[in-house]
């Protein structure tokens, strides 16, 4: 009889997931920095995401290592779809009542509010 897999390597695969989810979006948008606990950065007003630029002297597509996603927004957007889709996986293998489950949740609506506003073309 085939039960759902609820070894710690699975959740803490999700909760690995969502982690790097929420850094990759983090570096994007500006790093703010969430916590367990609510606190987090202040997104009163927060600043839309710019690409960086190389160095002057320095052409664009000099250099052979692998290049960053130009589009600040798309790299956010598919972050939060990432993050989201990492969430959803640990709170379905913990339940919606767990400490581990609402904390992540928690986080994942923060992300969610600050990619809408800086970037409004994401539709996740």
């Amino acid at each position: 009889m085939g039960t759902p897999d609820y070894s710690p390597s699975s959740l803490g695969s999700a909760e690995q997931e969502a982690d790097a989810a929420e850094a990759r979006l983090n570096a994007v948008l500006g790093g703010r920095n969430t916590t367990t606990n609510g606190t987090g950065g202040d997104t009163s007003n927060p600043k839309p995401p710019t690409p960086t630029l190389p160095p002057p002297g320095i052409e664009p597509n000099s250099n052979p290592t692998p290049q960053v996603d130009e589009d600040p927004c798309r790299t956010a957007c598919d972050a939060l779809t990432s993050m989201l889709r990492a969430v959803d996986r640990l709170c379905n293998l913990t339940g919606q009542a767990d400490e581990r489950c609402q904390s992540r949740r928690a986080r994942a609506d923060s992300a969610s509010a600050r990619v809408t506003q800086s970037c409004p073309s994401c539709n996740v």
